[in-house]
């Protein structure tokens, strides 16, 4: 999918991998309207197409992505910002509950809105040239794309309390120990180790992937006892599906299991992404 409407994203597939990549390299990608636009419109289209199994959101030259340009902001009503962060949920949203898996791939800044984008995705990898923080409190406003609630999940409540209120930006180290990136390469090794990664993802079965995904998003909103009873349920509903006899008989054989093709995210039967 290459798509010419898009100004501010880069859009490549490696047959099942599709790679979204902020363009606006002189502007530390920094987060325009249209950005907003594109990128909604991209996740769109593909939320609909089942051949895409990884999804890989990353930027272009020193940046992962910046936050909303300033410029587009400082002038706004409170309508109007209400309506930006009402944007940005929807894109945010629409990251967290896709059926491919989605990694940020955060190859350097990620600061604001940036930031709270990559929150949304279900895996964040860094390079070592990685900076990520929201400072939004330090130009007199707050995060409105989702990090007072997608922040806390991750790293808990009192480091996001920390970060937020500090606008503290932190390093790769940092963010690897407090659980905000779980996988950090070097900077010079960054683009082969994420192409490698998203493959590694491949090897497993795509929709015990998909039902895993979907436990762990109802662990967010359920209580313990719900979420072990969602676990039950989608553990029993992934046996309908023929993939424990594939992966087991592969197992036993000592052979790379081989999944069956078409298992894209439209089609699961009794799969449905919140």
């Amino acid at each position: 999918m290459n798509d010419s409407r898009y100004r501010d994203i880069l859009v490549e597939d490696d047959g099942p991998i599709r790679t979204i990549c902020f363009d606006r390299e002189r502007d530390m990608n920094r987060i325009r309207v249209t950005t907003l636009e594109e990128l909604h419109d991209c996740l769109d289209r593909t939320s609909m197409d089942d051949t895409i199994r990884v999804v890989v959101v990353t930027g272009k030259g020193r940046s992962f992505a910046g936050g909303v340009s300033l410029d587009e902001i400082i002038g706004l009503s409170a309508p109007e910002a209400h309506r930006l962060s009402q944007e940005g949920h929807r894109i945010c949203s629409l990251l967290e509950g896709m059926g491919p898996i989605c990694i940020a791939a955060i190859n350097g800044f990620a600061f604001g809105g940036g930031s709270e984008i990559a929150l949304a995705c279900d895996i964040r990898i860094g390079s070592d040239r990685l900076r990520i923080g929201q400072p939004e409190v330090t130009l007199g406003i707050m995060p409105g794309f989702g990090a007072t609630q997608r922040l806390s999940r991750i790293v808990g409540s009192g480091l996001a309390m920390d970060l937020i209120l500090s606008g503290e930006i932190i390093d790769a180290g940092r963010a690897l120990q407090i659980g905000l990136v779980s996988r950090i390469f070097p900077a010079g090794e960054f683009e082969e180790k994420r192409h490698e990664y998203a493959h590694q993802l491949l090897r497993n079965a795509p929709l015990a992937q998909k039902l895993a995904k979907k436990a762990i998003r109802a662990s967010w909103r359920l209580a313990p006892e719900e979420g072990l009873a969602e676990e039950s349920r989608l553990f029993s509903l992934s046996f309908e599906t023929g993939e424990p006899r594939i992966g087991i008989e592969a197992f036993q054989e000592k052979r790379r299991p081989e999944w069956p093709k078409g298992t894209g995210h439209s089609s699961e039967k009794g799969v449905r992404h919140d």
